[in-house]
């Protein structure tokens, strides 16, 4: 007995389905390109995978460094949590970095002219992005893991040394360093979903 799951064979008609052009590839691509740089929403979305990558090794770094020195590193056998601060200060910085930007795209929508970002839009100097969205740090402690999570994006998180030996600094480390975080993403977050409110208030223009 035939199945009543059993499908209907189509005969083949030798034709070949109709296969998209390079052309129309790319002006898809172009116009995907286009719609997520205009895209607070995009940004925002950005940094918070950012921001859940940043918990997920943050939380771990911090129970290391506030265990008992002779039982820390326990949880792995390779490389103890306590040494995941400078990748968790690179999180940082990137996710204050796509916060920022998102905010900077929403307030000048004209900020794509042609095919790429503006030199402002690419760079990874947090001062420079923060003054240009108006964003001051008041607290000392913000402003100092501000200033590392800036470091971490440029070289400390990435590399064992910088380009240059007068870049060269000291990288300093904290138990508070996820709190920190958590503080200043609460911050740029807020900020940044007013504007995408306020978008949408003024039909997305």
């Amino acid at each position: 007995m035939a199945s009543r799951f059993s499908a209907r064979k189509t005969p083949y008609d030798g034709r070949v389905p109709p296969a998209h052009g390079a052309g129309d590839v790319r002006d898809e691509l172009a116009r995907k390109w286009r719609e997520r740089a205009l895209s607070p929403e995009s940004w925002l979305h950005t940094a918070k995978l950012l921001a859940a990558c940043a918990e997920r090794i943050g939380k771990p770094f911090t129970e290391d460094l506030l265990t008992p020195f002779d039982r820390r590193g326990a949880q792995t056998e390779d490389v103890p949590p306590m040494l995941f601060g400078p990748v968790l200060h690179l999180l940082a910085g990137y996710t204050f970095e796509a916060l920022l930007k998102g905010i900077l795209v929403a307030r000048h929508r004209d900020v794509i002219t042609g095919e790429r970002l503006p030199e402002w839009l690419t760079h990874h100097n947090m001062e420079a992005l923060l003054n240009r969205a108006g964003v001051m740090l008041q607290e000392a402690d913000l402003s100092a893991f501000m200033r590392r999570a800036a470091l971490a994006v440029r070289w400390s998180g990435r590399y064992p040394v910088p380009k240059d030996q007068t870049d060269m600094d000291v990288s300093v480390y904290s138990s508070a360093d996820l709190d920190w975080f958590r503080d200043i993403y609460e911050r740029l977050e807020a900020l940044l979903q007013y504007e995408v409110r306020r978008l949408l208030k003024e039909g997305g223009k």
